[in-house]
C-alpha cells in the first residue's frame, strides 16, 4: 500500500510539473532571448533579412494579455496510469481554454482599432522600408550565411493614441532550420511618439494616411536599425541595472533594465528578459539632463555609448 502511493504521489508531482509547463498559452509576440556572443557577432554589412517584402503589415489592437481562468478544484483518483491521465487531460483543457481566452481578447481589440486599420489601408512591409534595409531583404535562409528572420507586428491602443511594433526576429541554428534551436533569439520594441487629439480625430475620419504610414516606417526602420546593433554586441550591459518609470497618459508604468543609450529623441534600454526596447524620451521620466544638447536627429551611434 505505501508503494503504490508513493508511486502515486511520484506519478502526480511529474504531472503536476507538465501541468506547469503547459499552462502557458501560446503567443507569436513573446520569445525568450538567445543572444549572441563576442565569438559570433555579425557584421552589419553581412546581415541579411529574412522576410517577403510583398507581405501586408499586421496591424493589431493592443490588449492585456490576461489570460487568467476560472477553474473549479480537480481531484485526481484512481490508479498512478489513471491519474496521470486526469492530469495531462487537465493541461490541455487549461490550456486551450487560456489561448482561447486569448484569441478573444485580440479581435475584440482589433474591433476597437478598425478605424485606424480602415484608414491606413492595405500597406505591404516593402513599402514601409528603406531603400538601404530593402536591399538586404532575402526570401529564404541561406546555410552558413547571416541571414536573420524577421517578423514585424504593429500595435494600436484602443483609444487610437499609442503606436509600436515588435519586431520577433531569430536565427536558426545551421542545419536544423525545422527545429526549436536558435543561435539567435529577440525582440526589439518600438514605440512611436503618442498621437494628438487632431491625429486621432483625423484617423476616425479616415484621413491622414500618409503620416500614418510614416508613422510605421520610421518605427519599422529603426527597429531594424537596432535589430543590425544588437547582432554586433552593441546592445551590451554596461549600464547599472535600474528602475525607468514610462509616463502612460495618466499612468506610470515601472521597467527594471539597463539603459543602453538615450537621447532627445528616444531612450533605448534593455529589459529583464533581453528585450531591447525604444520608448520616446518625451515619455521617460528624468531621462535626459538639462545640459544634454538635443537635435532633431535620429539615434544613429547606439554603440559608443554601451
Amino acid at each position: 500500500m505505501i508503494i503504490k502511493s508513493a508511486k502515486l504521489c511520484i506519478v502526480l508531482a511529474l504531472g503536476l510539473t507538465a501541468l506547469s509547463g503547459c499552462k502557458s498559452a501560446k503567443r507569436d509576440d513573446y520569445v525568450a532571448a538567445v543572444e549572441l556572443n563576442k565569438s559570433n557577432y555579425i557584421a552589419k554589412h553581412d546581415v541579411r533579412l529574412v522576410l517577403n517584402p510583398e507581405m501586408n503589415a499586421d496591424i493589431r489592437g493592443l490588449y492585456s494579455h490576461n489570460r487568467s481562468i476560472e477553474q473549479g478544484s480537480m481531484l485526481y483518483a484512481g490508479t498512478p496510469g489513471a491519474a496521470l491521465v486526469q492530469v495531462f487531460a487537465h493541461a490541455a483543457i487549461n490550456s486551450s481554454l487560456q489561448e482561447n481566452k486569448l484569441s478573444q481578447q485580440q479581435t475584440a481589440a482589433n474591433k476597437e482599432i478598425q478605424s485606424f486599420r480602415d484608414t491606413i489601408g492595405a500597406v505591404s512591409i516593402g513599402t514601409l522600408l528603406s531603400a538601404e534595409y530593402l536591399e538586404k531583404v532575402v526570401s529564404d535562409e541561406v546555410e552558413n550565411s547571416s541571414a536573420v528572420n524577421v517578423r514585424p507586428i504593429f500595435f494600436v491602443s484602443g483609444d487610437l493614441s499609442h503606436v509600436s511594433l515588435k519586431l520577433v526576429s531569430w536565427i536558426n541554428v545551421p542545419g536544423k532550420p525545422k527545429k526549436n534551436t536558435k543561435r539567435y533569439q529577440n525582440i526589439i520594441e518600438v514605440h512611436a511618439e503618442p498621437l494628438s487629439d487632431e491625429v486621432i480625430r483625423q484617423i476616425r475620419e479616415g484621413s491622414n494616411k500618409a503620416q500614418l504610414r510614416a508613422k510605421l516606417s520610421g518605427i519599422l526602420n529603426r527597429a531594424i536599425m537596432s535589430l543590425h546593433d544588437d547582432l554586433v554586441g552593441a546592445h551590451g550591459n554596461n549600464t547599472v541595472q535600474q528602475t525607468i518609470k514610462i509616463k502612460s497618459g495618466n499612468r506610470t508604468q515601472f521597467i527594471r533594465g539597463n539603459i543602453i543609450t538615450k537621447s532627445c529623441d528616444y531612450t533605448v534600454l534593455k529589459n529583464l528578459r533581453k528585450w531591447i526596447i525604444h520608448y520616446p524620451s518625451s515619455v521617460v521620466a528624468s531621462e535626459i539632463s538639462d545640459t544634454q544638447v538635443c537635435n532633431d536627429t535620429q539615434l544613429d551611434d547606439i554603440t559608443e555609448s554601451s
